[in-house]
């Protein structure tokens, strides 16, 4: 059990046929004793329950949020915070009304600003990388790479800041920023709109592609083979 649970990267769907009545109430651990296999089997099947209770009410909660209406920056706690990080989304939240989590994720794999999205309260538009100094390594370059890679693998959409290019045109690098937040909310919106297309189309049991139906396309192809195979008439005179 211990490997399956440190291991799970997504979801964990316990499935039991212990009644819930034997471990929704188990009895504390006297002090100085050790706990037995049953007791933290039953405290974990406890503790999944309370969980997923949780996660439920936390769920229904966001999906009915709006994006605040005013945007704010959330500075999340660092090792190694960028002071640089802080600034540009102040500068964001300012000028273009955009907020931002300061810090968002593991400390290695950190994405410096974590740009709200506009409509969605626990979404995000995209991620934006700084190179800084937080990470100490002998190649700079190469971490940078390596961890946009492993953050675009996971589905984020990364925009990149180079502090050398925002010191000489940061008006530039702020409209970048927004062309790839506009950029990002188009694409979604895409694929909304071809989804439900998709579904639409499915429902109602139109054929998608062509337009035609099998029973159009073979009637079609009948037609074509009888003209192909029709006996030629004679201009010979008798």
């Amino acid at each position: 059990m211990n490997v399956l649970v440190t291991r799970a990267r997504e979801q964990l769907h316990v499935v039991t046929s212990i009644p819930r009545s034997e471990y929704s109430t188990i009895s504390p651990i006297p002090q100085g004793q050790t706990p037995s296999g049953t007791w933290l089997l039953f405290a974990y099947l406890n503790y999944c329950e309370r969980l997923a209770e949780d996660y439920e009410t936390a769920w229904r909660i966001l999906k009915n949020a709006k994006a605040d209406d005013h945007a704010q920056v959330n500075p999340r706690p660092a090792k190694s915070p960028s002071q640089f990080a802080k600034a540009l989304a102040g500068r964001l939240v300012t000028l273009h009304d955009v907020g931002a989590d300061v810090h968002w994720g593991n400390e290695g794999f950190c994405v410096d600003l974590a740009l709200h999205h506009p409509e969605r309260a626990e979404d995000v538009s995209i991620g934006v990388l700084c190179d800084t100094t937080r990470y100490v390594t002998d190649d700079p370059v190469e971490w940078e790479v390596f961890r946009t890679h492993i953050l675009q693998m996971q589905g984020w959409k990364v925009h990149r800041v180079w502090t050398p290019h925002f010191f000489r045109d940061p008006n530039g690098c702020m409209q970048a920023v927004v062309k790839d937040i506009e950029a990002a909310m188009e694409a979604e919106r895409e694929a909304i709109e071809r989804l439900a297309h998709a579904n639409a189309a499915a429902a109602s049991g139109a054929p998608s592609g062509t337009g035609s139906s099998v029973r159009e396309i073979i009637e079609r192809r009948g037609t074509t083979s009888k003209k192909r195979h029709a006996p030629q008439q004679d201009h010979k005179a008798a």
